[in-house]
């Protein structure tokens, strides 16, 4: 997964895309389904990134129902900020807030989950937790 967000952050979109899906046909062998949602917001990101905004789209869908059904607040996090992304580039700038919005939702509440002040503020403070929250 490590490898696939530094191609992503590279802008080395085909070889994020390979990762991805290299990762995702390994996991289902083996049954693993915990990090399958980050691995399908990977290869959605990476489509969006070629400019295949279906196929984007399609991914991130598949990614947060099983994030949704896992109840994992914290890929829903990287997920829907990547959706709320999509939607602007498909033209859709409300529901790229309305998105955005449920993402900062879910670091509020996690944030008050984590149990001391510290704790809350090293998280707040992270670099893609900070971006979230900043966005508009």
């Amino acid at each position: 997964m490590i490898e696939g967000d530094v191609a992503q952050a590279n802008e080395c979109w085909e070889d994020a895309l390979h990762l991805a899906e290299r990762t995702i046909g390994v996991m289902e062998e083996m049954g693993q389904l915990v990090t399958w949602p980050d691995m399908l917001r990977c290869k959605g990101v990476a489509l969006a990134g070629l400019d295949r905004l279906d196929e984007a789209q399609s991914a991130l869908g598949q990614a947060l129902a099983i994030a949704e059904s896992q109840n994992s607040r914290r890929a829903l996090c990287h997920i829907l900020p990547a959706l709320a992304d999509l939607s602007e580039r498909r033209g859709d700038p409300d529901k790229a807030k309305e998105l955005l919005l449920r993402a900062q939702e879910m670091v509020t509440v996690m944030a008050d989950a984590t149990g001391s002040d510290e704790m809350r503020a090293m998280f707040m403070n992270s670099a893609k937790i900070k971006a979230l929250m900043n966005s508009p």
